[in-house]
């Protein structure tokens, strides 16, 4: 036979291997003769026979797997008081499941040594002290256990080495039980404050300063090292449960915003992001642009939005975002009252005129003229000479009364009844948003319902389609309703343009 020169080298026949192929030719088959076979039995000796590699016979009579349980009931019993006595989490990481040797087989590792990743983490900020260490030590201890078909007994391995301390000093780093955070969770559905759900966990625990120093064989519990933001976490996790999105955000988007479309709602919504976003809910600008940029931007959301017609801007009274907002729009500018009294602040010491200070806020929301005038009088005649010189050359120019005094500013409807930009700005810093009825559907709605007090005998036809209306509440008062002009004298006809009295004549002719 010629040497095998490839690959492989075949130095000799292995047992079992097949005969490589004869190059002599071979003579063709006789029918052997049935008396020359002999018959026999063969039975093996059990004595010699080996067990399957790992099924429970082999590992069982082996010293890999020294630990033996009776059952996976009394395995679970025995890891929840090794958990307990050392303050120490066994963290199930992987399972693998077998065909005939073994059921299955578990591994768990203490949560110390990292349960995921392989990567090695590393400090943006080495410098930076923590007040309380990593949790990852790169621990090495390893339990695991086998279930077997046919038996009930659980083998199983431990090495309980730790390369970090145990007991009290480790419950910081081990998970909190379930039945704790179920408990948080349900005191954050009743809207308890975070704070003191908090106080309740920790049982004033934190009002014995040597509690742990005389006795160090008092196990403390987990509960006891629960911080503020393990509550808030769960309290996230609430949260996202009102929630569903669609794998496509943007179409589970708009799904929710159809569906409070539909049932007359308002809706907004925000994201945490650095520096927060600004999604349009109301008209605020940012002050610190200069007139060309506010400019600009207005005109390109005017072309991009053009049936976005705004009416009434609030304002700072900042110049350069006033004279913008009339360059762009014909509106009527109106100012923060929350700013201009902080800017009136500014310029009197309160403790020494309180009682000028009570008169400003009056007079700012006055919607009389002849009470606002002699409001003002008063003040000239109490106020600093030099605050009266301020008001004069800043707040008291016809222009500038028409944008913060209450007497130019009614009547208002529902949605401009806001004296200050605060609740805006709070809206564009919120997380999670917002959602509600909208304001005038909730008006609406309640207008429906308090004209059904009304009947025929109340109503009085004058001419054409003029009526007149006598008050449910006070008879003695008659609103006028014209219904070409779809107007009336009452008081809360300027909040939606629409009020009882235009509700019940419709209804009743």
């Amino acid at each position: 036979m010629e040497t095998f020169r490839g690959r492989f080298r075949l130095n000799g026949f292995r047992h079992g291997a097949r005969p490589p192929p004869s190059r002599s030719p071979t003579p063709p088959p006789s029918s052997p003769d049935p008396s020359q076979f002999q018959y026999f039995h063969a039975f093996p000796d059990p004595t010699t026979l080996a067990a399957p590699i790992g099924s429970f016979e082999y590992d069982s009579t082996s010293t890999k797997y020294p630990y033996r349980w009776e059952s996976w009931v009394d395995f679970q019993k025995w890891r929840a008081n090794e958990e307990r006595q050392y303050c120490i989490e066994l963290r199930l990481v992987t399972t693998f499941q077998g065909l005939l040797e073994y059921k299955r087989q578990c591994r768990y590792v203490c949560s110390r040594g990292g349960t995921g990743g392989v990567k090695a983490y590393e400090r943006l900020h080495p410098e930076w002290n923590h007040k309380r260490e990593p949790k990852r030590t790169d621990c090495k201890c390893v339990l695991t256990v086998k279930e077997y078909p046919g038996v009930t007994t659980v083998l199983g391995s431990y090495s309980s080495n730790h390369n970090h301390p145990t007991g009290n000093a480790n419950l910081p780093f081990v998970q909190i039980p379930k039945e704790t955070r179920e408990y948080i969770a349900g005191l954050l559905r009743q809207k308890i404050d975070p704070t003191h759900i908090l106080s309740i966990i920790h049982g004033g625990v934190y009002d014995q300063d040597d509690l742990f120093e005389h006795d160090e064989t008092v196990k403390a519990a987990r509960s006891e090292f629960i911080e503020l933001r393990d509550i808030r976490r769960i309290e996230k996790e609430i949260e996202a449960e009102n929630v569903r999105l669609h794998p496509d955000d943007g179409e589970s988007t708009l799904k929710w915003v159809q569906i409070l479309r539909d049932k007359g709602y308002l809706l907004g919504f925000k994201s945490r992001t650095d520096p927060p976003p600004r999604i349009p809910i109301a008209w605020m600008l940012a002050t610190s642009g200069s007139q060309a940029t506010i400019t600009y931007f207005l005109k390109v959301h005017r072309e991009r939005s053009p049936t976005t017609i705004p009416r009434k801007i609030m304002s700072d009274f900042c110049w350069p975002q006033i004279n913008a907002c009339r360059d762009t729009y014909m509106v009527f500018i109106l100012l923060c009252w929350w700013h201009v009294l902080h800017a009136w602040q500014q310029h009197f010491r309160l403790q020494a005129n309180e009682e000028l200070w009570v008169l400003l806020k009056r007079w700012i929301r006055m919607t009389e003229k002849s009470e606002f005038d002699a409001t003002w009088q008063k003040i000239q005649d109490i106020a600093p000479e030099d605050f009266v010189d301020y008001l004069n050359g800043y707040w008291m120019s016809e222009e500038v009364i028409k944008m913060w005094s209450a007497v130019y500013c009614t009547p208002r409807s529902m949605l401009e009844d806001c004296d200050t930009n605060m609740l805006i700005e709070a809206y564009r810093r919120q997380d999670l948003g917002f959602e509600g009825p909208d304001m005038e559907v909730k008006k609406h709605r309640e207008i429906v319902q308090r004209s059904k007090v009304f009947t025929a005998a109340d109503i009085t036809h004058v001419e054409d389609e003029t009526y007149t209306i006598r008050s449910r509440s006070d008879p003695s008062k008659v609103y006028d309703v014209d219904i070409d002009a779809y107007t009336c004298t009452c008081r809360d006809y300027p909040l939606i343009s629409y009020c009882k009295h235009i509700c019940v004549r419709q209804a009743l002719f």
